[in-house]
C-alpha cells in the first residue's frame, strides 16, 4: 500500500511539475530593433516559426502612430495586408490561452477573422471573430494541445496581435518517460534496502 502511495505521488509530482508545463507571453517587446519577426535573425521569436501566405509579406512591429494600439507594453505586430498568418511549433505542442487582437483597415466595415488551431495538420480547433479596428481587445480560447495557430482574413486585412498566452504542454510519451524513470529510479531503492536488511540480520 505504502509503495502504491509513493507511485502515484510520484505521477502527480511529475505530471504537475513547473517542469511538465511553462506559460508564456508573447509581447513583440523584445523583437530586434529591424522590425520583421519572420527576417532571418528573429525567425524563432519566442521558440515559434512566424509566416503568412506570401514571402514578402512579413510580420512587422508597431510601436507608434496610428496603429498603434496600446495593450500590456509598448509594441504590437501586424503584417502587410494579406488573407492568411500563423505562427506554429511543430512537434512541440502548446495551448493558447488568449491573445489580443486589433483591425487596421476597419473604415466603417468590419473584417471577420477565422482562427483555426492544428496539431500535426489536423484542425482541433476554429472559431470567427471581428475584432475592433479602434481599440485591442482580449480573447480567451484555452485550446490545448496544438502545434499551429491560423489566422484567416475572410477578406484582404491587417490584424494587429499582441500578448499571446502560450503554456507547452509535454507530449504523453516525454511524460510517461520521465515517470518511468523516476519509477524505475524508487525501484531501485527499495532493492538497495531490502538488500541492506539481508545483509544486516
Amino acid at each position: 500500500m505504502r509503495r502504491s502511495c509513493a507511485i502515484a505521488v510520484l505521477l502527480l509530482a511529475v505530471v504537475g511539475s513547473p517542469a511538465a508545463s511553462q506559460t508564456q507571453v508573447l509581447d513583440f517587446e523584445n523583437v530586434p530593433a529591424d522590425g520583421l519577426i519572420n527576417g532571418s535573425s528573429v525567425a524563432n521569436y519566442g521558440g515559434f516559426f512566424w509566416s503568412s501566405t506570401s514571402s514578402f509579406h512579413e510580420w512587422s512591429l508597431i510601436t507608434s502612430g496610428a496603429y498603434w494600439r496600446p495593450s500590456s507594453g509598448t509594441t504590437n505586430a501586424t503584417t502587410s495586408e494579406l488573407q492568411s498568418i500563423w505562427f506554429e511549433r511543430p512537434g512541440e505542442p502548446f495551448t493558447l490561452n488568449s491573445m489580443f487582437l486589433s483591425e487596421v483597415l476597419g473604415q466603417g466595415t468590419t473584417r471577420p477573422i477565422d482562427i483555426w488551431a492544428s496539431l500535426n495538420g489536423e484542425i482541433k480547433y476554429q472559431t470567427s471573430i471581428t475584432p475592433s479596428s479602434t481599440t485591442i481587445d482580449q480573447y480567451l480560447f484555452d485550446w490545448a494541445n496544438i502545434d499551429r495557430v491560423e489566422l484567416i482574413l475572410t477578406t484582404p486585412g491587417r490584424p494587429i496581435i499582441d500578448d499571446i498566452s502560450v503554456t507547452s504542454t509535454p507530449e504523453p510519451a516525454t511524460v510517461l518517460l520521465v515517470g518511468g524513470g523516476l519509477l524505475g529510479l524508487f525501484g531501485v531503492r527499495q532493492r538497495a534496502r531490502k538488500r541492506f536488511k539481508t545483509d544486516a540480520v
